[in-house]
């Protein structure tokens, strides 16, 4: 057998769905590759060594090879290889250590936590101006004399490499001398940051595929710190390396919508009834999706100190950011505005930035990294006059323009690489009255609730889906035409590990201090509709109150036969 299992089993997978979408060539649209890079490329991507014979006839002689081992043609072979692979990329090998022989201080935490890849020639200044031929080569060559340096005795490749010759899609290897630390992919431009986050500034950002720690099975040069990989052996073994990874586990839906609504907009509402889980789904997605963008693998994979750059570590900020919009939350508080302060025992009022406008500036200095912000409750605010001159330049296509903000006249805008996640009670306020730009700028996403997710969970012979979904029923037949959003949610019957409740005990705390106190006041002293909710044992309409006497715990059989009525009445028993 040529081709190794897993390869052959991605290339007959990928033929399958293109044979499926009709995407393979028919006989009067073959194709071939008419550059040797190709042939050699897609070659080492499948874990194949490319002919010692270096012509096109010693190619398609091994391309034929492999095609009738998958019983396809090699003009269906090399799409799907096209399909599969992309264009040709190359391989870089990038020290991790300071030092001349890398024998100094680690920089591996920066450049993985960072998600970059990085070196220093700090004296070089700014390399954005370096053009891809020997005259930037000259105008480096030319700085080094300028702070002090002998060009002719350093090596200026690394610089001109990393600011010029390193794409995106090309793969590189963080190394400690031969020991490989990280395996990533290049996903940005080269960028300069001169700070005090890590010392070396002259930056590509990367997504980082895996943390195996493994050797070059061919030895390579450990001077220059960044060199180009081209022995073949080792190439294929980094795309072993990359075909044996884990693949990630698939997406959950609804962080799935969230992202797709994220790529699309920038902003996204989860709303829906109390209970549905919309703060949890905010929380979650912007966790994950913080995770995956900043460090290519879930939240959970990560280390204690990657989860604190996230969700913050008490003391400085993290990527997510939260708020909570209230009647006395202002633009002040959002953007910029004056604030009382005491200095020198007297009160005085300062300009401070609020929270969306710091995160937008931290947003700004780290390019590379995607930022999340959550607005919990985003309708109980007064939204026109909270988010200003913001509700333009938050729109997609007008991300990175800036705007003169009225208070302290700055330059204001909202970076590519931030993300905002709304939630919104529709007990308390239906979308429909939501101002018009706002609905325009956002996706929604309705969180209804579930039953399913309660699964078979049953207490004292009470089905907990089946009883919520009667519940929800009785509410929709006897509220207002917006009963829909009057609904009660399944997340009141869940714990807080994630699991439904399974002690009785714990049901009738949640009935009797969650949903009976919501139930009465979306009914507002009408008795009379809450009793065709929860039925005559409960409400005492003549008395216009609930019998909490029912919940005392000597009354415990009697509660549990007048919890079976709801779903007898409904005809949902078992």
């Amino acid at each position: 057998m040529i081709l190794d299992k897993k390869i052959y089993q991605k290339i007959k997978k990928t033929y399958d769905l293109m044979n499926k979408e009709g995407r393979l060539p028919s006989a009067g649209q073959y194709k071939t590759f008419d550059d040797l890079r190709f042939f050699r490329f897609h070659l080492i991507k499948i874990l194949l060594n490319p002919p010692q014979e270096n012509n096109k006839d010693t190619y398609i002689r091994r391309y034929d090879d492999i095609a009738d081992e998958l019983g396809i043609n090699r003009h269906e072979l090399m799409t799907v290889l096209e399909e599969m692979n992309g264009h040709p990329h190359r391989y870089w090998r990038i020290g991790t250590n300071r030092g001349q022989y890398g024998e100094g201080e680690s920089l591996w935490d920066h450049l993985r936590n960072g998600n970059y890849i990085a070196i220093g020639w700090t004296e070089l200044g700014n390399l954005s101006d370096i053009t891809p031929d020997e005259a930037g080569k000259e105008k480096i060559r030319e700085r080094l004399d300028d702070a002090g340096y002998d060009s002719t005795h350093h090596n200026v490749n690394p610089p001109f490499k990393i600011a010029t010759e390193i794409q995106v899609g090309d793969l590189v290897l963080a190394s400690r001398s031969l020991k490989v630390l990280g395996l990533g992919r290049v996903v940005g431009n080269y960028y300069y940051k001169n700070d005090d986050s890590c010392p070396w500034p002259h930056r590509i950002p990367v997504k980082w595929l895996s943390f195996d720690e493994w050797t070059l099975p061919r030895g390579g040069p450990l001077q220059p710190a960044l060199y180009e990989i081209k022995n073949v052996t080792n190439m294929i073994e980094i795309e072993r390396r990359i075909c044996d990874t884990p693949p990630p586990e698939p997406p959950n839906k609804i962080i799935s919508r969230i992202q797709s609504i994220l790529e699309r907009k920038g902003q996204a509402i989860l709303y829906g009834p109390p209970g549905t889980g919309k703060t949890y789904w905010a929380e979650k997605s912007a966790c994950e999706l913080a995770a995956q963008s900043n460090f290519g693998c879930g939240f959970d994979q990560l280390c204690a100190h990657q989860k604190s750059l996230i969700t913050g570590d008490g003391e400085s900020f993290g990527y997510l950011r939260t708020s909570c919009f209230h009647p006395a939350y202002g633009y002040e508080d959002f953007i910029e505005g004056y604030r009382p302060e005491q200095a020198d025992s007297q009160m005085i009022f300062s300009l401070r930035d609020g929270v969306f406008k710091r995160l937008c500036k931290d947003a700004s200095e780290n390019p590379q990294t995607s930022f999340y912000l959550i607005i919990d409750e985003i309708n109980r605010g007064d939204i026109p006059r909270i988010f200003g001159e913001l509700m333009t330049i938050i729109e997609k296509d007008k991300r990175g323009k800036s705007m003169n903000l009225p208070t302290s006249g700055e330059q204001f805008k909202v970076p590519i690489n931030v993300f905002i996640i709304g939630t919104m009670n529709t007990a308390d306020r239906s979308i429909s009255l939501l101002d018009a730009a706002l609905r325009r700028r956002f996706g929604f996403i309705e969180l209804m609730p579930d039953p399913s997710v309660l699964g078979g969970a049953t207490i004292e012979g009470i089905h907990l889906g089946r009883w919520l979904e009667a519940l929800n029923q009785k509410i929709c037949e006897n509220l207002a035409r917006d009963a829909r959003n009057l609904q009660i949610g399944h997340s009141y019957l869940i714990k807080e590990d994630g699991k439904p409740i399974t002690d009785f005990s714990e049901f009738a705390r949640a009935l009797h201090e969650d949903i009976i106190p919501l139930l009465e006041e979306y009914c507002y002293e009408d008795y009379s509709t809450l009793e065709k909710i929860l039925g005559s044992d409960i409400v005492d309409v003549d008395g216009q109150k609930i019998r909490h006497e029912l919940f005392k715990p000597y009354a415990r059989d009697d509660l549990i036969q007048i919890i079976w009525r709801v779903l007898i009445n409904n005809g949902t028993e078992e």
